[in-house]
């Protein structure tokens, strides 16, 4: 699998490269290689969730589904950094490292709640 999600991360980057796809800038020739490469391990794991024989192995392969593409939706947003940082554009370096923090940062806590009762 990891072969061929090389070999199409190249025909990607090779048609890119032609003179009919000149007009693409190169953030979004990674952009669309990093959407092909989670297509690819997407339709792998779909073909493990047809072959599992538990619901408990269907739930785990559910899970890494979740888990490949919101690590994709992260590589997106990285990759889109990287660039404002090469055009020096400071709001949208900003704005891109907040919200990739927040994608990436565990899950907050609430705020526990007193047994206590009330006082009047």
């Amino acid at each position: 699998m990891k072969t061929l999600i090389i070999i199409i991360v190249l025909l990607v980057v090779l048609v890119a490269g032609s003179a009919s796809a000149r007009e693409i800038s190169p953030m979004m020739t990674e952009i669309y290689a990093a959407v092909e490469t989670m297509k690819l391990e997407i339709a792998d794991l779909k073909l493990q969730y047809d072959a599992a024989v538990s619901n408990e192995q269907a739930m785990e392969i559910m899970q890494e589904i979740a888990r490949v593409k919101k690590e994709n939706r992260v590589e997106m947003m990285r990759i889109q950094l990287r660039y404002a940082r090469l055009a020096g554009n400071e709001k949208q370096i900003a704005e891109l490292e907040a919200v990739i923090a927040k994608m990436t940062s565990p899950p907050v806590k609430g705020t526990p709640i007193s047994r206590e009762a009330p006082q009047r």
